[in-house]
């Protein structure tokens, strides 16, 4: 199963297992992950460990499934990097910016004293008030998307010598390259497509300064590698499998184009965060912060591609009042001289966060109640709503990850047709292309005084409409109408 391949494992005193999950498992998928692994984790021991008990009974060898990755990850920092002393024992605000290899995620919330009936369970509380990220966006899909930008920049060379190569998700076929293009691929397209991000692409992705005019400077002066500064030969594979040796590839804009595409990341990252924190305001104001204010949030940068040197400088250009710092870089440790004591494999750093997060959990309280509404479901995975007529953008009406069922205003039913003319997406960029039209002829619900769209959350990828007036919403307790549910397809 790849996605079990992906899930953080950590083993505790040899004998109990924690695994964390994605956000968007739902619970029964969950426990079949669970199950499976701790069958075969015991299937792989002597018959007298798998099946001996603890003192109260319990199996000596067990695997855990509490905390999806997010969580986690929170985990690692939470008494570390982000601390509650009698001298400083005021709520801290935090935002997680985790750009990995697949998949970019975000997570924001609140470190605060345990009050009232909490302090029977923990000292500190770590309230989640919000997760988002983007499953089209990660270290290996920018780096696919680099190598990409390559082979378009050489054309001319690509078309003459019949190269092959694959689509990045997302991308909209561009002129010309007939027959030279697919968004699956093939034997001989995606050997072309790692070839240049192995040889080319992933080293400029990691390089730690601009790149531009410099191919000489990152790999040498090997006219056989490096005609010059903008050029770099590779040999490939023409459509028929044949290889060419010394094409040449042009290296232009590539500071432009990664500044371009991180940026965007850091823009959507903002937006959330700013979109999170003011939602739970109020919450955020009875932990005894004021206000919200931007600059007062912790941001912490995760994942491996996240070291990109556009990450860092982007956002302190975005966040300049904020501190920012990566996760593991305890800078009260070295004060203390600790971090000798702990050997590099058993480090917090940007991979192990996960894993490691979720042992100090147990720790504290985790509030999860802003984020999970129902354990049977995992979040609703869209944003939905509706092109505005008057700006022709798009207003989200249901957030992505939204936990609660009430009903939320979205526009009118088209006058003359009878149709819903709602659109959705999973990108957090709200980019036209990835506008999806939610479009279905609701005419025999409409009455002459009741035109207005309202839709909830059904399940994680359905909603819910009623028509109702402008002024006047649904009630709240209306039973689900079967006939009244519209399904959101996975996105390709």
């Amino acid at each position: 199963n790849k996605y079990l391949l992906q899930i953080p494992v950590l083993i505790k005193s040899n004998r109990e297992v924690k695994i964390t999950y994605p956000v968007k498992f739902d619970k029964e998928v969950c426990e079949k992950i669970r199950s499976s692994l701790e069958y075969g984790i015991k299937r792989a021991l002597p018959r007298s460990i798998r099946e001996a008990t603890k003192k109260n009974g319990k199996p000596l060898i067990s695997v855990s499934m509490k905390y999806s990755e997010p969580v986690a990850c929170i985990g690692a920092i939470v008494g570390r990097q982000l601390k509650i002393t009698p001298a400083d024992p005021a709520a801290k605000l935090f935002a997680i910016y985790d750009l990995g290899g697949g998949t970019m995620d975000f997570a924001f919330g609140m470190f605060r004293k345990a009050v009232g009936d909490e302090e029977e369970q923990a000292d500190q509380v770590i309230e989640l008030l919000g997760i988002d990220g983007d499953e089209k966006i990660g270290g290996e899909k920018l780096i696919h998307k680099l190598a990409y930008k390559i082979y378009k920049d050489s054309k001319n060379d690509m078309e003459n010598n019949n190269v092959k190569f694959v689509l990045p998700e997302g991308e909209l076929y561009p002129e010309g390259f007939d027959g030279l293009l697919s968004e699956t691929g093939d034997e001989i397209a995606d050997s072309n497509v790692n070839s240049i991000k192995e040889k080319l692409a992933r080293i400029l992705f990691k390089y730690s300064d601009p790149v531009d005019n410099a191919l000489t400077s990152i790999f040498g002066e090997d006219k056989e590698i490096v005609p010059d500064a903008t050029h770099f030969k590779l040999p490939l594979r023409g459509k028929n499998g044949e290889d060419i040796d010394g094409i040449s590839l042009e290296v232009k804009n590539v500071d432009e184009f990664l500044e371009k595409e991180i940026a965007g990341t850091i823009a959507a990252f903002k937006e959330k965060m700013n979109y999170f924190f003011k939602k739970h305001e109020n919450t955020i104001k009875k932990a005894g912060i004021k206000s919200y204010k931007t600059e007062d949030v912790r941001i912490f940068l995760g994942g491996n591609a996240s070291k990109q040197h556009w990450v860092e400088a982007l956002m302190q250009k975005e966040f300049k009042g904020n501190t920012i710092e990566r996760i593991g870089d305890d800078s009260s440790a070295k004060d203390t001289g600790n971090e000798a004591e702990i050997s590099n494999e058993y480090k917090v750093n940007e991979k192990t966060a996960v894993a490691f997060g979720q042992l100090h959990l147990g720790s504290y309280i985790v509030n999860e109640d802003a984020i999970k509404a129902y354990d049977e479901l995992p979040p609703f995975g869209f944003y939905v709503g509706y092109i505005d007529s008057g700006s022709d953008e798009f207003k989200p009406v249901l957030d992505k990850n939204e936990t609660k069922r009430e009903w939320a205003k979205a526009n009118r039913v088209d006058v003359e047709s009878g149709q819903t003319n709602l659109y959705y997406t999973a990108s957090t960029s709200f980019e036209r292309k990835s506008l999806k039209p939610l479009i279905e002829d609701v005419s025999e619900f409409v009455e002459a005084d009741k035109r207005t769209l309202y839709i909830r959350v059904h399940e994680e990828d359905s909603i819910e409409f009623r028509i109702g007036t402008q002024k006047v919403a649904p009630e709240g307790t209306e039973a689900v109408d079967q006939n009244m549910i519209l399904k959101l397809r996975v996105l390709d």
